[in-house]
């Protein structure tokens, strides 16, 4: 009953008729500029082909809204921080005092808050994530060694980022020079990940994307077992299928395979060759944490042979650790 109730305040948003204002603009810039700011436009809260749009189309509607229904109230609290919750909460951003979210609960909370009162709701927009391997040597062009090195620290208790994801193709075919994600690689040519596979002796590539809440969502890239091979680079999340929220999320990539002791042990591996002469292993190759909002959003996962890890001093992590 409460999500109809939901539907048709919001309803009001879109069908108030011109000079005739049923609410108040009161808190609707500071509001939207949340939800902006956080990711969630386009949503139920503001419609538009880019969030430039949809955040003055979250203005419009808030501004047209009847202040007196108590879900439109509970939306702003929502959004302004104003929300309490029992439960400890972490920002979703803590170390950049340049970002927007930097130290600031409001995003960590409108998602809560969200969840806890509008259960099924559209107010957070769809999330599409497109996860790409990438090898070692063009991920340090596009960035650089720090940020090939600060992939395997020591992953976080609680996600953080203070970085966007990068940007999609619609994002970047925008010509606009204020773009909500990062724009590194846009005009530039994916990248594929070549010989990889067979010298990896790679048999099975899974592709991890874990948000702050919920199991990671999961594809299968390669299984040779199904007799697919290893031509793409690249796998999409779509909103449709995989239910992810706007907020920090880390990619990350299984490769199962198989190769002689002598080669693992290079990367600290201790593995038995068998009567083949190889050995079964599972490595998780580390990729990219950063903030995903509605919309696309591109994640990289640099993989690499055991040759190109040894000269990079890189040692993933076992698929169980």
């Amino acid at each position: 009953m409460r999500l109809g109730r939901l539907a048709l305040a919001l309803g009001l948003f879109a069908s108030a008729c011109a000079g005739f204002n049923v609410g108040s603009d009161e808190g609707c810039a500071a509001a939207c500029a949340s939800a902006h700011a956080c990711g969630f436009l386009p949503s139920g809260l503001g419609y538009g082909p880019t969030s430039d749009a949809a955040l003055a189309d979250c203005e419009r509607r808030c501004g047209q809204s009847p202040r007196d229904d108590d879900d439109i109230t509970q939306i702003l609290s929502c959004l302004d921080g104003s929300w309490e919750t029992k439960e400890e909460l972490t920002a979703w951003c803590l170390d950049s005092e340049e970002s927007d979210l930097a130290g600031d609960l409001t995003c960590a909370t409108a998602v809560r808050c969200f969840a806890t009162e509008f259960k099924g709701s559209r107010l957070q927009g769809d999330v599409h994530i497109e996860v790409s391997l990438i090898s070692l040597d063009d991920f340090v062009t596009a960035f650089d060694d720090d940020a090939l090195t600060e992939l395997y620290a020591a992953p976080e208790r609680v996600l953080s980022s203070c970085a966007e994801a990068l940007c999609g193709h619609q994002d970047c075919a925008d010509d606009s020079t204020d773009h909500p994600c990062d724009a590194t690689l846009c005009g530039q040519q994916r990248v594929n990940i070549g010989s990889i596979c067979s010298e990896q002796g790679a048999r099975v590539i899974e592709i991890d994307v874990q948000g702050r809440r919920g199991p990671p969502v999961t594809q299968v890239l390669l299984d040779d077992s199904e007799g697919s091979s290893c031509k793409e680079s690249t796998l999409t999340f779509t909103a449709e299928d995989y239910n992810v929220e706007p907020g920090p999320a880390r990619a990350s990539a299984r490769i199962g395979g198989r190769l002689p002791a002598s080669e693992l042990a290079r990367i600290g591996v201790t593995a038995v060759d068998d009567e083949e002469g190889s050995a079964d292993y599972c490595l998780r190759f580390p990729g990219m944490t950063r903030t995903l909002r509605a919309g696309q959003n591109v994640l990289l996962v640099p993989v690499g042979t055991i040759d190109e890890l040894v000269a990079a001093g890189l040692r993933p992590r076992g698929c169980d650790e």
